[in-house]
This record gives C-alpha cells, structure tokens and sequence, in this order.
C-alpha cells in the first residue's frame, strides 16, 4: 500500500518537473529570438557595436606571421547583437553574396577619408559604442578576415 502510493507521489513529482521544464522552454525567448536579416548592396544598413583592431597573417600564404607572412592590421565591428546576411535579387552583383547566419563581426572598409579614418581609430581606442551606416558584401580575397564586409559611409558615437 505504501509503495503504490511512494510510486504514485513519484509519477506525479516527475510528470510536474518534465512540464515545468517544457513550460519553461517554450517561453524562454531564445525560442522565439531570430537574428534581424539584412542584405548585401545596394541596400544601406545601420549597425551598432564596438570597434575593434586585429592583425592577422598576410601574403604571402596568409597563414602564420611567425613563418614569414606579413602583418595585415584591420577594424573590426563587434556587432551588439548577430545578425543574418542574406543574397536577395537585386544585390549588386557580386562573385559570392552568399546568405551568412549568426554574423557577429565584421571588418570595416571604407573611402579613403582622413575624418573617418580619424573617428574609427578615435572610437577604437576609447572602445565607444558607435553606430555604422553603409552598406555590406562578401568576402572575396585572402585579405578579407571575416565573412561580411561593412563599407562605411557615417560613424557616429552613442553616448553612454
């Protein structure tokens, strides 16, 4: 008798976690959180993050700086929050806009203008949250480090 009813107690307890843990699942946000999609150029886009610089190996192999590739230096958006890339009709045409998920930096390119260059390595070394604009496409060669590209056109900083 006190063993059917230990068992009973037992199913009812482990029925009552398992439902408590979906309950939690299906309203935890993650479920339900998707990445904002964008697209390559021509489309303008805006994004918020932190600049970074990074060095990675260059010619010749883009390998290994300790075996003699030079160094290639770089600015780099570390995005506040991933985004998704994907080719839509009407990209500019390119030799592979292809659909990237879950982007959370990119490397920066942009005209060559002093001002700007001076505000990014400005927003780099105080580690400002900036807000970018311009417009984005694949990488394409060995110097091209992460899987989007951001050209730049506007920098502007967020205040705290």
């Amino acid at each position: 008798k006190y063993l059917d009813a230990a068992c009973y107690l037992l199913e009812a307890i482990s029925m009552k976690i398992i439902l408590s843990i979906l309950a939690l699942v299906i309203s935890s946000p993650l479920v339900y959180a998707a990445n904002p999609t964008l697209h390559y150029e021509p489309a303008i886009v805006e994004l918020t993050g932190v600049i970074e610089q990074q060095t990675f190996p260059g010619p010749p192999g883009y390998e290994s700086i300790t075996n003699g590739d030079r160094i290639e230096k770089g600015w780099y958006l570390r995005l506040s929050e991933p985004v998704d890339v994907v080719e839509t009709k009407g990209d500019a045409p390119s030799a592979s806009s292809e659909t990237e998920r879950n982007v959370k930096i990119m490397q920066l390119t942009w005209h060559r203008s002093p001002t700007l260059k001076g505000k990014i390595r400005n927003a780099t070394r105080l580690k400002t949250k900036v807000c970018l604009k311009g417009h984005l496409f694949h990488r394409l060669t060995g110097h091209h480090h992460s899987r989007v590209l951001m050209w730049v056109d506007k920098l502007q900083e967020i205040k705290p």
